[in-house]
């Protein structure tokens, strides 16, 4: 772990031992270190103080959440940019990238500190004591990427357990609703495992209309183990108005894979999302 970071946990347990908040509030189950037995009875933790870490995570899991459109937006303008060798706007997206990496660490920071103001003196010296690996782990798995999925190399991602139901149809409306999009692998059989392969995509307004000239970006995550694909996928256009072929695909692990297609289409930038099983009977 960096210096910078153990400056900045060491600031953030100077901060905490200034306050000990306690209002009652009911632990949720998360595998946080401060819902594990060996913490809760090395340190006392109440299950009050337990709620309340719980809610500073949940909450901040959530606020990273809601800004995974606006990287989403960023990452795909510098990929454009950088597609179309066009150096100002490439300039403008790092910057743009930079500040909302900028404001995730400070999000994050303010967790921390709000996580470690819930605990005495007594409880932070024997958190340091006992478990001094805990913080730095901590900081690690909770950082910004990998709460914020869209990145131009598919960092990793917030955990996220598969929904009871997954609703797997290959078309979809975008975010927006200007556009419906269908996605179909090349292969007319099962959605090939282990295989770079590549998939037809089919773009049109909601009346219809095909969408030409739009760039497009295919990126596949698998929510359950935070990381995306082991290749970068490239789209060009297709042989059919409308159609846009992306290739380079490779699904390397079986289970749940969640494809975002990015758009920007005259100005307009919206996303299509789609669920997939890959290698599952």
């Amino acid at each position: 772990m960096s210096s910078v970071i153990v400056r900045m946990l060491g600031t953030c347990i100077a901060l905490a031992c200034c306050h000990n908040v306690g209002s009652a509030a009911e632990p949720i189950s998360s595998s946080a270190w401060w819902n594990q037995a060996e913490q809760i009875a090395a340190l006392s933790l109440t299950r009050s103080q337990r709620g309340l870490m719980e809610q500073h995570l949940t909450d901040y899991i959530a606020r990273n959440r809601t800004q995974r459109a606006v990287t989403e937006a960023a990452a795909t303008d510098l990929y454009i940019a950088l597609s179309m060798a066009d150096g100002t706007a490439a300039e403008i997206a790092t910057t743009r990238l930079s500040l909302l990496a900028s404001d995730a660490l400070s999000r994050q920071t303010a967790m921390v500190t709000a996580v470690l103001r819930e605990l005495d003196p007594v409880q932070h010296n024997l958190l340091l004591t006992k478990f001094p690996q805990i913080l730095p782990r901590f900081w690690k798995v909770t950082a910004a990427n990998r709460m914020l999925s869209p990145q131009l190399k598919q960092a990793p991602i917030a955990l996220e357990e598969r929904p009871k139901v997954l609703r797997l149809a290959r078309k979809q409306q975008s975010e927006t609703g200007r556009y419906t999009m269908s996605i179909e692998p090349h292969s007319v059989a099962a959605i090939p495992l282990h295989q770079i392969h590549g998939w037809t995509i089919t773009l049109e307004h909601v009346d219809g209309k095909p969408v030409t000239g739009a760039v497009l970006r295919f990126v596949a995550t698998m929510p359950e183990h935070g990381h995306g694909m082991s290749t970068e996928a490239e789209v060009s256009p297709g042989a059919a108005p409308g159609q846009y072929i992306a290739e380079g695909v490779n699904f390397h692990m079986p289970g749940w894979w969640q494809v975002s297609v990015a758009i920007l289409d005259d100005g307009h930038r919206d996303l299509a999302h789609f669920n997939l099983t890959v290698g599952e009977i």
